[in-house]
């Protein structure tokens, strides 16, 4: 494929992720809601276990869309550690690494908040901060990642018999991240007073997802920079996921104001969507990969 043909490829590709993450906005628009309806029938003659199922509706849907996203979030970790035991790129799986524990705060953001796992908060507040934590968190891991690649580019390539000191290293990042990331779950859990992170009455209805927007905008950025030093498949899914995630963040910054709602759904959606461009960047770099070393 040419440079021309490569660069339409990509193009494309820009334009697609950026319309499938402007289309429920515009559906929106256009009267279409999102938004998971809990009892709607004052009806007696439902059954007890009907109107548990219909109040819980909201919960569920956010369960698997929350459940969704740690498995893709798995899936990327384990692909990136094949990727690396054939390749030896260590940079796909420092980025797997940071995904698969924005997983594991999503993991426990959703656990929790179906009270499969104990938490002292209440729901109301508790959804939207642990929420709000675990973008922080992605947003933060994610950048922290990008800048140990784009440091490790820098550094000489190890020779064939010094693989062990990536691997060590790698390991060594793994076990770190994982860490943070416990920490950072275990503290919301064990706390019994959270702030407050909805306000209806504003225009930025959730100000803590603001951060989580600037931290990804920014990595959007060194994913360009990191990309431009020398282009991969990898790289460039990357640059595309940044575009759901900051839709998603839009979406609950500006648009969510009760858990559930039309802007609620649609950002947990677009969180999935960023996932996957990831898995596909990673499947697809490896496949390249082994077919330019043919």
């Amino acid at each position: 494929m040419s440079k021309q043909d490569t660069k339409n490829v990509k193009g494309m590709l820009f334009t697609a992720v950026f319309a499938v993450c402007f289309l429920p906005f515009l559906a929106s628009i256009l009267g279409i809601d999102f938004a998971t309806p809990g009892i709607q029938s004052q009806d007696n003659e439902l059954a007890d276990i009907e109107k548990s199922f219909l109040s819980l509706r909201g919960g569920l849907v956010h369960a698997l869309l929350e459940w969704s996203a740690v498995t893709i979030a798995l899936l990327v970790m384990i692909i990136s550690l094949l990727h690396y035991h054939f390749h030896k790129d260590i940079t796909i799986p420092i980025i797997g690494t940071a995904l698969l524990c924005a997983g594991f705060t999503d993991a426990f953001h959703t656990l929790a908040a179906m009270r499969i796992i104990e938490a002292k908060a209440e729901n109301s507040d508790f959804i939207p901060f642990t929420w709000a934590l675990s973008r922080m968190f992605n947003g933060a891991i994610i950048l922290v990642g990008s800048i140990l690649c784009i440091w490790l580019l820098s550094l000489k390539k190890p020779t064939e018999g010094q693989h062990w000191k990536h691997s060590a290293f790698l390991i060594a990042i793994i076990l770190v991240f994982i860490l943070i990331a416990y920490v950072v779950v275990n503290s919301a859990a064990m706390s019994s007073n959270l702030p407050k992170t909805t306000f209806t009455e504003g225009l930025i209805s959730r100000p803590f997802d603001v951060l989580p927007l600037l931290l990804f905008s920014i990595s959007g950025i060194l994913f360009w920079s990191w990309h431009n030093a020398k282009e991969s498949v990898f790289r460039y899914a990357l640059i595309l996921s940044v575009i759901p995630n900051i839709a998603t963040q839009l979406h609950m910054a500006f648009g969510s104001e009760q858990l559930f709602d039309n802007h609620f759904n649609i950002a947990h959606s677009l969180k999935i969507l960023s996932y996957f461009i990831v898995l596909i960047g990673i499947t697809m770099d490896a496949v390249v990969t082994v077919q330019d070393s043919e």
